[in-house]
């Protein structure tokens, strides 16, 4: 009858899940965050992609055009990216952890790296060219292991930047400063707003 029914519908309502049933939930919410911790990172790298994208540009384009002073235009464009993206850290909605934000241990990130690539250059020995292949390989390389850990579209960057940097070196002879600002700096401008759609 009716109260047997409701009574059974109940029961069923308290049942504990069967234990395929809990994997199987457990499972849901794992890649349920994931996917969002995968869409924060996203959000928070999109405009630090489109500094640097207009950094590479600049830096590149000067470089192409004017090629005795590569080394005051890219440290000025260094420093303006820098303060950039320190301040994009700061943004509602694109800081990856607002409250733990620490703009001093990114101004030492960035200055390790910059050290780094200072450094193997100078033992290295690379001439100018070298040096402007090199440095976008190395990002190449971080973007594409960042994809392992957090999210594919990181990878597909590093991947077709490396491609990019390879071909241009390969192909573009004395013109390789001008489609490393045209060629890199559009992929992570790009890139930029691919990850800010996600």
């Amino acid at each position: 009858d009716w109260s047997s029914d409701v009574c059974s519908s109940d029961l069923d309502a308290v049942m504990p899940m069967s234990q395929d049933e809990a994997a199987a939930a457990l499972k849901e919410i794992e890649q349920t965050g994931n996917h969002v911790r995968e869409l924060h990172a996203y959000a928070g790298a999109s405009p630090h992609f489109m500094i640097w994208g207009l950094v590479w540009m600049f830096g590149y384009a000067m470089t192409e055009f004017m090629p005795d002073l590569r080394n005051l235009f890219w440290g000025g464009g260094i420093a303006v990216g820098a303060l950039l993206s320190v301040v994009a850290g700061r943004m509602p909605g694109y800081a990856s952890d607002a409250h733990d934000y620490n703009p001093w241990r990114y101004a030492a990130i960035s200055g390790g790296i910059a050290a780094f690539f200072g450094i193997a250059a100078f033992i290295l020995k690379f001439d100018a060219r070298e040096i402007d292949a090199f440095i976008p390989l190395m990002f190449a390389g971080m973007y594409m292991l960042a994809g392992l850990f957090a999210g594919l579209r990181f990878a597909v960057c590093g991947a077709v930047l490396a491609l990019a940097v390879a071909f241009g070196y390969a192909n573009a002879g004395e013109h390789f400063g001008l489609w490393m600002a045209v060629v890199g700096g559009g992929i992570l401008l790009l890139t930029g707003v691919w990850l800010r759609r996600a």
